[in-house]
C-alpha cells in the first residue's frame, strides 16, 4: 500500500496514524525488526521531512574515499532552489559540519565552484 501512495497520501497517513495511536508512525517503525524497516523509514522521511533525508544522503555521498558525484549532482541541482537552506541547516545540525566546507574538502575545480554557487544561490531565495 505505501509503495503505491503519493507523497500527499503518505503524509496524510502519517498524520492520521499519529492521531489514532498517539505516537508517530516513525516511532512505530522503530519497533519493527525486519529488513523492510529501513525502506519504510527512508520512504516516510522523504515525505515527512525531505530536507533532513537529503542532508543525510549528501553526507553519505561526501564522506569516504571520493564523493559520489551523481548523488551530489542530483540533490544539489534539483533542490538548490527548493529547500537548500533547510538542507544546509539539517546537515549542520545532524553532522555538526558545514555543507559548504564538506563540498570544498571533497570536490575540486570547476565542479566544486558550481556546487558552491548552487548551494549559495539556493540560500538567497
Amino acid at each position: 500500500m505505501l509503495a503505491k501512495s503519493t507523497p500527499e497520501e503518505l503524509l496524510l497517513t502519517a498524520r492520521y496514524y499519529h492521531l489514532i495511536n498517539e505516537k508517530g508512525i516513525l516511532d512505530a517503525l522503530n519497533e519493527i525488526t525486519s529488513s523492510p524497516k529501513k525502506f519504510l523509514t527512508d520512504m516516510l522521511y522523504y515525505v515527512i521531512c525531505p530536507p533532513q533525508k537529503y542532508a543525510e544522503i549528501l553526507n553519505d555521498a561526501l564522506k569516504g574515499v571520493g564523493a559520489s558525484d551523481d548523488t551530489i549532482d542530483d540533490i544539489i541541482c534539483n533542490r538548490h532552489d527548493v529547500d537548500m537552506p533547510l538542507i544546509k541547516k539539517f546537515y549542520s545540525h545532524l553532522f555538526n559540519s558545514d555543507l559548504k566546507e564538506d563540498i570544498e574538502a571533497n570536490t575540486n575545480g570547476t565542479y566544486k565552484n558550481l556546487l558552491l554557487k548552487l548551494i549559495e544561490d539556493g540560500s538567497n531565495n
